[in-house]
């Protein structure tokens, strides 16, 4: 008895190492850069092309995205292993005793570890994807940020000029020795006026507030006033041409690759019909009485065989889940197909409107053409030359020119910096530095 146990502790052993061994295969690594690091990393803000990759880097979105694709090339090692061997045995304590040990490798008949590896590495590709895609809308979205703090820092020097030089009107009135009812009138106009400046000044400080808090939890990284102002982008002088490309939008691979792992997901679930197969080595001692035509040993008998196993699907279990896969990659076809059509439009409707916001901009004053403009009208305030309502209702028309410029101005950026997504530029190292 003793060398029963023995015997079949040797065997399992040997036998359990030596299949694993011949199915022993290096799972396939994903190299991607994106995965590198899920942790914050410190960055240096000297301007705005270094938020641009900073915001890379520590974006939430991005960092969360790097964590899923984490997830399923972790997911692909796990549908590249084959199923566990199974070991039985049996001991049966009548008499005679008998004892039994079986050792079954599970072979997946269908080539179903292949179509599950298919399956795996079809949503890896699409986590990959998705990565992709958060870093393009994190870049995005910080770029017109940085566009609008350069705007808010315009619209402060205006107002900041305008209630100079009210305050110089103000206190030229209040320096009389007696105020005609005009006068009277006038200053009122002017205190008016200072105090709607201020409240404009306090919305823009309250904009500005938020843009900074949003610039910190895209970064990871504290912004102080003077780094806030160093990271302001440029807008542009000449604009440049909107990409005459969409075919590599990471929405549009997206789709394509939703419909293959559902295509591959459906090869899969038709592959269950095929039923698992357990094949292996089989041992059993039972021990030897004596007679005159036993050929064993005085202690027992040992016996060897085979031993194998089948899964019978007798009740077509997997029909069901072969006809929601087929469903469901008919869905995926629906959705690169509508997904393809709206990017063509969005991309027409794009190149249309920024045509004609460009040519709009070559056509209009900038405010900075209109310094000089603005200067005078100032002046001529500060030394009351002109009339309080004229001037007054100059600077609420400059303050509608200014703030409707620079809406227009932001509509083609976002239009623009869409194209470059749109062509997968977005992140190329030249888009990144043109800012």
């Amino acid at each position: 008895m003793k060398q029963y146990y023995l015997y079949a502790g040797w065997l399992a052993l040997l036998l359990v190492p030596a299949m694993h061994s011949i199915d022993a295969e290096e799972p396939e690594t994903a190299s991607v850069e994106a995965t590198n690091s899920l942790e914050l990393q410190e960055c240096s803000l000297n301007g705005p092309a270094d938020v641009l990759r900073c915001v890379k880097k520590n974006d939430p979105d991005v960092r969360k995205a790097r964590s899923q694709l984490q997830q399923r090339i972790s997911a692909l090692e796990t549908a590249e292993q084959r199923p566990n061997p199974e070991l039985e045995a049996e001991a049966d304590l009548s008499s005679p005793r008998s004892y039994s040990l079986e050792y079954r490798h599970i072979i997946e008949l269908g080539n179903r570890r292949e179509l599950r590896t298919n399956v795996a590495q079809g949503r890896q590709r699409e986590a990959a994807l998705q990565v992709e895609l958060s870093l393009q809308n994190a870049v995005m979205r910080t770029a017109i940020a940085l566009y609008r703090l350069k705007q808010l820092r315009e619209e402060e020097v205006f107002l900041r000029e305008a209630r100079n030089a009210f305050n110089t009107a103000i206190g030229r009135l209040y320096r009389l020795p007696s105020r005609s009812a005009n006068q009277q009138a006038s200053l009122f106009s002017y205190v008016l006026a200072r105090n709607s400046i201020e409240q404009q000044r306090v919305r823009m400080d309250t904009e500005r507030e938020s843009i900074r808090a949003d610039l910190e939890r895209w970064t990871g990284q504290r912004i102080s006033d003077a780094a806030l102002t160093a990271i302001a982008a440029e807008h542009p002088k000449n604009w440049p041409e909107m990409p005459d490309e969409y075919s590599k939008s990471v929405e549009l691979a997206l789709a394509k690759e939703g419909v293959a792992r559902s295509a591959a997901n459906l090869r899969l679930q038709e592959s269950r019909k095929w039923p698992d197969l357990g094949i292996g080595p089989r041992f059993s001692y039972s021990p030897n009485e004596s007679g005159p035509l036993d050929f064993g040993s005085s202690e027992g008998r040992w016996n060897a065989g085979v031993s194998f196993s089948v899964t019978l699907p007798l009740y077509n279990q997997y029909e069901g889940q072969e006809k929601e896969a087929r469903a469901r990659k008919q869905s995926e076809e629906i959705q690169r197909q509508t997904t393809e059509l709206s990017l063509e439009s969005e991309y027409r409707s794009m190149a249309r409107s920024y045509a004609v916001l460009v040519n709009g901009f070559n056509r209009t004053a900038s405010p900075e053409s209109m310094a000089g403009q603005r200067y005078a009208i100032l002046g001529y305030l500060s030394r009351g030359l002109v009339s309080p309502p004229m001037l007054i209702e100059y600077h609420r028309t400059y303050a509608d020119y200014l703030h409707q410029y620079h809406t227009t101005q932001l509509q083609a950026l976002r239009l623009l910096w869409r194209g470059y997504a749109l062509s997968g530029r977005i992140l190329d190292d030249d888009v990144i530095h043109s800012i």
